[in-house]
């Protein structure tokens, strides 16, 4: 698994010796990019009924980060740098989604929560 994880990172060499600049003896120490090659632009949508609201905790798994939002019935919300078939989201409906990809840490186990993985079009 860490072989495929490191397979699909490139380090920008060029993004590397720009960032590395000296003024006087002062040396600014080089930001490394990692990109990775999957990485898409994908859009949320909030299918609920008007006068409800979409909230989303999207997992950004190989870079550990989480991105969170919410969406007003029937809009749409574009998210990038997510890796789809990886990445995963929590959605709920009129409450705050769990900081854990578990609906049963929910507020309102009563109220709607769904798990998914992110795909490469369209996610609700």
């Amino acid at each position: 698994m860490l072989r495929a994880f490191l397979a699909g990172l490139v380090v920008s060499a060029a993004a590397v010796s720009s960032n590395v600049a000296q003024t006087g003896s002062d040396i600014v120490k080089p930001r490394i990019e990692i990109f990775d090659e999957r990485a898409k632009s994908v859009t949320f949508g909030c299918d609920a009924p008007a006068g409800n609201v979409c909230f989303f905790h999207v997992l950004m798994r190989l870079r550990n980060v989480a991105q969170r939002f919410s969406i007003p019935a029937g809009g749409r919300y574009t998210v990038t740098g997510v890796i789809p078939g990886i990445d995963q989201y929590i959605v709920t409906v009129n409450q705050v989604p769990p900081l854990t990809m578990d609906c049963r840490a929910a507020p309102d186990l009563a109220k709607f929560c769904k798990i998914g993985v992110v795909g490469p079009g369209y996610n609700n």
